[in-house]
Order: C-alpha cells, then structure tokens, then sequence
C-alpha cells in the first residue's frame, strides 16, 4: 500500500511547516542569527513569547511548566537555538526542534544524552499554553497520542489560497461525503458542514477553541463553518477517532478544533482577491489583525469581510446541460416545459403547436396543440445557480489577563453575519404529484379540451426564477479561569452562543390557490365574485398575467435560532507514582442547556406549496449534565523491547433530560518497541444523542428522489404492487418527521496505527493507522427502505399512499432508529523536511483508503458503500471514494517561498438514473501553485493559481443538477488569486 500510495503521490504538493505566529513566516531558518534582540527581564513564559515574535519563530510550551520561572534581561542578543537553549537550562528545560520555524519546551529529562537537537517532526499532542491536543485534556508532555491527530497550522491554510474553511477542508483526505457549501446551491442554504469517515455531519463534532457551539439556526445541529472567518485561526487539529468519552455526543466519526488566535503585536492588513480564468467567480476578502501586549496581558482584535460573485451551472460546460445521454448518462430534462405538457384520459401526450410562422398557438382550442417529444423537455440547467453569491462579515475579540503567577483569566467573543443567494430555475407544476393532487376540471375557463384533465405539467416562467435567500448572524462568548498549584491544573469556564438565521423564497405558488383557480368554474369566477383568478396553463409561456400571477404567488419567510450555554470545570495533576514515571489524571464535569425554534409564514398565509419543499417547524430544550475522567500511566520503560508502554483510560457519564443516560469508556495504549517506533492503539465506545430537530420536527415536505419497485417489469415478486406505476418519475412528495421516542446512535470504534520517526533522519516521519467504526440504531428517515418494504408486501401501507393508477402520492418517513455502519479503513501519512544553507524543502503527504463501508440503503441492508456515489437528493451518502489523497512540497528561501500541492480523489462507481446501469466515475487530480515574497520586512505578496492545469471536474450521471457532485468537486477550474499583507 505504502509503493502504491507513494506512486500516486510523486507530484504533489502542500504546505506543512509548523510557522511563526506573526503572519509571515518567511524570515530564515532557526540557525540563523543575524536578527539581535532586546528583552527586559520577566518571568521566561512572556520572554519565550517576545523571542518568538521577534525572531519570527513559533515557541509553544506547556505554561504549567514554566510557572513560577523568570528570565534574565537580555541585551543585543542574537537569536538562535543557543539563546533558547541558554534560558531553558537555567529553569531545568530543554528545547526540541520540530519543525525550520518551530520549537517546543519540555522538561529536561526528555531529551536523552544521545538525542540530537533537531527530533522528527511530531505534530501530535502538541503543548500549547498548557493545552494538549484534541483527543485529550491531560497536559502530558510527548508528541504523540494513542491515535491520529492531523494540526493544519495558520501558514498551511494562507498558503492554500483557501478563503473559507470548508474550502480547505473538502480536500482533506479524512473529509468525504456530504460536506456542504456555497457550491452547493440546489439542496443547500448557504452553510458549510464537514463530514469526517463520510458519515453525516451531525456524527463529527467540532469545536472553537475546545468548546461547543451553537448549531446553524436552520434547526441543524451542526456547526456552520462560514461563521469563522480563516484569518482569525491559529490552527485547526482534527481527531480522526471517536472522542465521546473525552468530549460526549456526536464525536463518532471524530473532532474538529477550530483554535483561534489570542495573542498578537502589531496590526497587520491584507487584501486578497481572485478570479477563475474565464472571468467570473470574483472573490474578494480583507483581513485586519491587531493585537497589543501589555504587562501580563493581551488583547487582540480580528475582523473579516468576504464577498464572493456566483457562477450559474450554464457558464461550465460540463454542467449547462440536463441531458446527459452524450457522456453516459440520462436525460434528466424536465417534462413540465414552458408550454404545458397535458396528458388526455387516453394517455396521449400533447403540448402547444407553432403556426406556418413559427409562433405558438394560444391554445384555446384542442386543435392547436401537437403530440410531445423529448425535443420539448426544459433545460433547467440554464436557470439554476452553482455557486451561490454570498457575503460574510467576522469580528473576533480575545482578551487574556493574569491576575496572579498563577491564575490566569482568559474571555474571547466573536461575531458573524452571512448571507447567501440561491438561484433556481422557474417553478415546475405537476397536477397529478401535488399533494393532493390537482385536477383541471372539464369546464375550467382556460381548458380547451371540454374534459377533466388529472396530469397537465408545466413551468410557471411568469413567476420568475425561484431564490432562496439565506442570512445569518451568529453570537459567541466565552470567558475562562485557569490556575496553577504546585500539583494541580484547574479550569473553570462558561459558554454562550447563538445562531439566529432568517431565509426567504421566492418564486413559490399557494398550492390550495392554484388548485382552486383549476377547479370547476363556480368556485372560482373572478377577483370581485368570489376573490378566485382562474389559472390559464394551456397558453404559451407568458399567457399567465399579472392578475393571476398576483392571486397564486406567494413568498415565504423562515426565521429560527440555536442557542447552547453552559459551565464546567476541570482539573488535572499527578497521580500515582508509578515505575516508568508519574501517572496524571484528568477529572471534570459539565452543564450546558440547548434550544432550537423554527417558525415559517407566507404572505398568503399558504400551508403548502407547488413543488419545492414546505419548511418544518421545530421547538425544542433540554438540559445535560456530564461528568468524565481520563488517566495517563506509563507501565514500563527502558526495559529489553520495551523502550516504553503506556496507557490511557477515559470515560464520561452523559444524562439528557430528554432521551436519557449514555455512558462511554475508552482506552489508548502507545508502545515503543524502540525508540523510533511507536506501535498505538484504541478501543471505545460513542454516541449520538438525537437531535432537537430529529425528536421535533413536525413536518418536512420535499420532491424526494426515489426508486419505485412498482415501476419495474418484475411486479409478481412485489405482493404490494397492484399496478405498475409510471416509469418516468423519479421525484415524489415525501414529508419527513420527528420523533420523541428516539434512542440514541451508538458506535464502537478501533484504532490500530504504526508511527516510525527515525532518529538517523531528523524530519522523517511515517504513520499507517488501521480504523474500524461499528455503528448501531441510527437514526433515519429513510424513505427509499420505506417504499421498498411497501412494494415487497404490506408493510407500511400507512406511510406510502397511492393513486388509483398506483402511481406513489407521498410517502410518509418518520425518525426511527434503524440500521448501522460498518467502516474500516487506513489513515496514511508521510512527512519530511530538509534543510541546507538558507534552503528548506519540505514534503508531505496524507491519504486515506476506505477498505469497507458496509450499510444499508433502501431495502438492502448489506451494501457496501466504499468506492461509490449515491446522490444526496436520493438521500444516499455522496462520494464515497476508495482513495482520498493529497501532498504538497515547500521550498522556502530567505524572503522567497514557492509551494506546489496536488488533491486526489479516487474513482467511483454509480448507478445511471433511467437505465439503471453502472458507470464508472473517474478519478480527479487538482494541482495547485503559490508564490510567497517578502520584499521587505513588514510587506508580503502573494501570487498562485488553483488547479494549474484547468481539470473539469468528473461527470456524475445521477447528480441532482450540474452534472457533477458539488460536495466533492470544485466547479471553479482554473483560478488565480493575490494577495498582499501589511504588517506594521
């Protein structure tokens, strides 16, 4: 796996360098010393990090460590590892070297009298300010955990031209499945999600500087990315393990800390702006950081301004066309075209004929209409927007004080405000799959042919295109103290956030207007009779005036909010003194209350729509309450083949005052053979706790992509098939509820990894990591299984409702636990870095390799998910690729830097709409470039290009719209940015 994974990756590329925490990181290696300094004498914390903003290197440390340590003044000093390694030996410290710009203080017996000064490069379990790494709260000093821990540093993130979160993270190779965006327009509502292993966003959890927050105020309790703006991160550690006993619910796929910054020394401007190579997709974002240090405190300040241009699926080849038969797919035209599409009693299809001049009839007469054909189908496409246009505004503020040697108050709020448009194409109507259905009677004031009519479908261009206009602003505060005895470590916070978000359609029709302007003509005569329009759907496109327009349009407005607040404390310190050294323990409890509400109102006062989804009402609180502890013991050291042996323990004690009580245990075992070799383990237990939308949502409606049995040739086989029904559709009226009696999802999870990091090479470091995921009771509104457990017999019969031609009127899908996951796979890593002169060259490389992705869909319950696609609107997992990779390499110069990455994303199989057929989807390869120059000091420019070589993304077949999965894929192509900061 190792020969193949380095072929693939031969010319890839990505930045990985541990920098400064000043925004250029471009001064020259730790060897040298031409910079000379001055620092007054101050205890050796607020010396390290004066040195470090002077020198331009990053220094973290444990601050217990140095509690309590001063520092002698320094004069006229150069800096360079003989400074830090003066100052360290008097507290008894030692530096190591782990990365050309990094450095980190640990105790002096850590360093064995062999050891060189520059160690692999371990970014796991990383001390910073007493703080470990996601994955635990002990403050044990090391650089590696019992399982994986990604860190993507600030630098790593400027130099992928990434300017939104999700952006970055859609290519990390952990991240697959349903991850949404700003490029995803039709289904989406202007968030971004991340979905770690492929499983739904609500099974990763993520946090801001290692606590909850708030949901989106959509209901969804999982956390939208737009509302933190990249410039404010300082770095962003993924957990790729189930992390319930360490931090409670929804940690099954694994955690994502989102650390921001909370020192800085100066004030620094930047400017970015990019454009695709065809001209379109602007994108424009100003950053303002400033920060001011003051005695044994600090304040810092961020704001961000981010604008970005949409992209219409028209404007890219690959997506301007529905009809997908010319690269193996489907025709997915729409068969409700401009001029109505009507079906007779007899069954014959007719549409709108054109006179010897090429204008169409006004169809007041049967005579004036022709028989259909699939030249008449409407090219959606054309109308629908791919990327959304959005705006976003972030203001960050972070304040530290210490009020003692060793008490220190920490307290950070932030705001945000989005706003995103979705653009669709004009509303189709379909009289025979609203719900309920429509019939168009015989003496309708517009019906030419004198007799019911109980299908007439077509596209209500006069209303315009649909929009959906998402706006959101998000609250966040959180204040902290934290001290220090001579054993002990202790922390006591409060939290509060809250999302308030409001959405606007446009474009809708009063589905009860609408059916009685088609009904008999006595209930609808005029404005003044009765206040009725009738509706006139046999004229061409246009022949609905604005007197109708004005009686069935309609518009609706969404407004909801999330709110979590809570307190907890902590506290950890040495435990029993064991032969290998101390133990510590960690033990601490929490407290925190959620609340979700969703209202929606139209201006017609309407309950239901013409096509689109009916927006669902929730309301909901509870309170939780959890206790936990975590102990490190190192068993055995220095012993013939035991270099060392250590284990971790965690458990935590969850109540709900809703759905109940959850208990999780865990236990990490970390094993060196030798010193180079780590072999590491996990073993533990997670859960989800059910949502406050999945236990009380009262009603979802939406035009559900879904299979029909009864659709297909073999009817004898499916006892609940009466008749076969209409082959054609593809989408039905589904209506989503919640449920109170919901269990929670519960998981088991095993990790099994090898780190090699030899001492002979300073910089290389190799890590293979085995996971498996067995996931029970999920919770689901699977229609599809719904449907097909109907067709196989009588099941369900409540819940799938059926006209008299046998065709599907709605189905009905209700939360229940059912079903389970079961996930195994590789996590591969490769670092290095060399260095010679004033030259650095760095190389990495991730991929991860999905060997099973066992589950059910639909009515199977053993499908194996690993390797394929199935679309979301169908309520599937997405992209599911076997291969997920990426890799970059650095070189750094003096004031010059020069980056090349490349993203791989492996082939899938899928199932074709219409034929059933399956198709290959082929592999996708991005290269990227970035060019960093430092002309002078406080002045850095930016230059690079995203995907070098103008890669369209793969053709999908059974996508929803655009041709291609946007949860996957970039739609960009080529796209050119710049960028300069000013420090000052």
């Amino acid at each position: 796996m190792i020969k193949y994974l380095t072929k693939l990756l031969a010319p890839a590329v990505s930045a990985t360098a541990l920098l400064a925490d000043t925004a250029f990181g471009l001064a020259n290696s730790l060897d040298t010393e031409d910079v000379l300094i001055d620092v007054p004498a101050q205890s050796l914390s607020q010396s390290f990090i004066a040195i470090g903003k002077q020198c331009d290197i990053s220094i973290v440390f444990p601050s217990q460590l140095l509690s309590g340590a001063q520092a002698p003044e320094i004069n006229r000093q150069p800096c360079g590892l003989p400074l830090l390694q003066q100052l360290s030996s008097g507290a008894n410290l030692a530096i190591k070297v782990i990365s050309p710009k990094a450095v980190a203080v640990v105790s002096a017996p850590e360093l064995a009298p062999e050891a060189p000064i520059l160690l692999p490069t371990y970014y796991e379990e990383l001390l910073v300010q007493g703080q470990t790494l996601t994955g635990s709260r002990l403050s044990v000093n090391g650089f590696d955990t019992s399982a994986p821990v990604d860190l993507i540093t600030a630098p790593e993130l400027a130099n992928s031209g990434a300017q939104t979160l999700v952006e970055f993270l859609k290519f990390t190779p952990a991240v697959a499945g349903n991850s949404t965006s700003t490029a995803v327009s039709n289904g989406g509502n202007g968030t971004a999600k991340v979905t770690l292993r492929g499983l739904p966003h609500n099974n990763t959890l993520v946090l801001i500087n290692g606590r909850r927050v708030a949901g989106d105020g959509l209901g969804d309790s999982s956390v939208d990315l737009n509302t933190i703006a990249p410039a404010a991160v300082e770095r962003i550690e993924i957990y790729t393990d189930g992390a319930s006993a360490i931090y409670g619910s929804d940690a099954i796929a694994g955690v994502v800390n989102i650390v921001l910054k909370d020192e800085f020394d100066g004030t620094l401007v930047e400017q970015y702006y990019g454009v695709s190579s065809r001209g379109d997709l602007g994108t424009t974002t100003t950053n303002l950081l400033t920060g001011l240090e003051f005695g044994s405190g600090s304040l810092l300040f961020a704001a961000s301004v981010y604008e970005q241009d949409g992209l219409f699926s028209r404007d890219r080849d690959f997506s301007a066309n529905a009809d997908a038969r010319n690269q193996g797919g489907a025709d997915m035209r729409s068969s409700a075209p401009p001029n109505a599409l009507i079906e007779l009693p007899n069954l014959s299809r007719l549409t709108l004929a054109q006179d010897e001049q090429g204008n169409f009839y006004p169809g007041t007469s049967s005579e004036q209409y022709r028989p259909f054909t699939d030249d008449d189908k409407y090219n959606y496409n054309q109308e629908t927007s791919s990327t959304s246009p959005s705006e976003r505004s972030n203001l960050y503020l972070s304040y530290h004080q210490d009020l003692t040697e060793d008490i220190t108050l920490y307290a950070n709020a932030g705001f945000a405000q989005t706003e995103a448009t979705i653009t669709l194409a004009p509303l189709p109507l379909f009289t025979a799959r609203e719900n309920p259905p429509i019939t168009v009677a015989a003496d309708n004031l517009y019906n030419p042919f004198d007799t019911e009519l109980r299908s007439v479908s077509r596209r209500l261009m006069e209303l315009g295109n649909r929009q959906q206009i998402d706006r959101t602003r998000t609250y966040r505060f959180n204040m902290e103290l934290e001290g220090f005895t001579d054993q002990l470590r202790w922390n006591a916070h409060s939290f509060w956030s809250r999302s308030e978000s409001r959405e606007k359609r446009t474009g809708l029709a009063d589905l009860q207007r609408v059916a009685r302007a088609l009904g008999p003509a006595a209930n609808c005569q005029s404005l003044a009779v009765d206040g009725c329009v009738p509706l006139n759907l046999f004229g061409p496109a246009g022949s609905i005036d604005q007197t109708q327009l004005d009686y069935i349009a309609t518009t609706e407005r969404s407004r909801g909010h999330t709110l979590l607040s809570g307190i907890g404390l902590e506290i950890n310190g040495p435990g029993w003194q064991l032969p290998a050294g101390s133990s510590e323990w960690a033990i601490g409890s929490e407290w925190r209350v959620e609340e979700t509400q969703l209202s929606t109102s139209t201006s017609t006062g309407a309950t239901s729509f013409v096509g689109g989804t009916t927006t669902n009402e929730i309301e909901g609180s509870r309170r939780i309450l959890e206790v936990f502890t975590e102990y490190h013991l190192p068993l055995v050291s220095n012993q013939p083949g035991i270099h060392s042996l250590d284990v971790e323990l965690a458990a935590r004690y969850s109540h709900y005052s809703d759905f109940g009580d959850n208990s999780t245990p865990k236990i990490g075992l970390k094993y060196r053979p030798i010193e180079p070799v780590l072999i590491r383990a996990t073993v533990g237990e997670g859960f989800r706790a059910p949502s406050l939308d999945e236990l009380h949502l009262e009603g979802f409606a939406t035009q559900a992509y879904l299979d029909d049995p009864c659709a297909g040739a073999n009817l004898s086989a499916l006892p609940g098939c009466t008749v076969a029904s209409d082959p054609t559709r593809a989408q039905f009226l589904t209506i989503f509820t919640g449920d109170t009696g919901l269990d929670a999802e519960k998981s088991k999870n095993t990790t099994v990894g090898l780190v090699w990091a030899p001492l002979a090479h300073p910089g290389l470091r190799l890590s293979v990591d085995w996971f498996y995921i067995e996931m029970s009771d999920l919770i689901t509104t699977d229609a599809q299984s719904i449907i097909d457990a109907n067709a196989a017999g009588t099941n369900y019969s409540d819940l799938v409702v059926r006209d008299a031609l046998g065709n599907v009127s709605v189905v009905y899908a209700p939360a229940i636990n059912r079903g389970n996951y079961d996930i195994s796979g590789y996590d591969v890593n490769l670092t290095s870095i060399y260095e010679r002169g004033n030259n650095t060259v760095e190389f990495s490389a991730n991929a991860v390799y999905i060997d099973k992705y066992q589950g059910q869909y639909g009515s199977n319950d053993n499908i194996n998910f690993a390797g394929s696609f199935i679309d979301s609107a169908s309520l599937g997992l997405g992209s599911i690729p076997r291969w997920k990779a990426s890799a970059g390499l650095e070189w750094t110069r003096n004031n010059l830097q020069l980056s090349y990455n490349v993203n791989y994303l492996g082939t899938m199989q899928e199932q074709v709409p219409v034929s059933g057929a399956t198709r290959t989807i082929n592999s996708w390869t991005t290269h990227n470039l970035q060019l960093n120059y430092q002309p002078i000091k406080r002045v850095r420019l930016t230059l690079g290009v995203d995907n070098l070589f103008d890669k369209a993304p793969p053709f999908v077949a059974s996508t929803l719209t655009d041709n291609f999965d946007a949860f996957a894929y970039n739609p960009k192509q080529q796209y050119w940015y710049g960028k300069v900061g000013y420090w000052f």
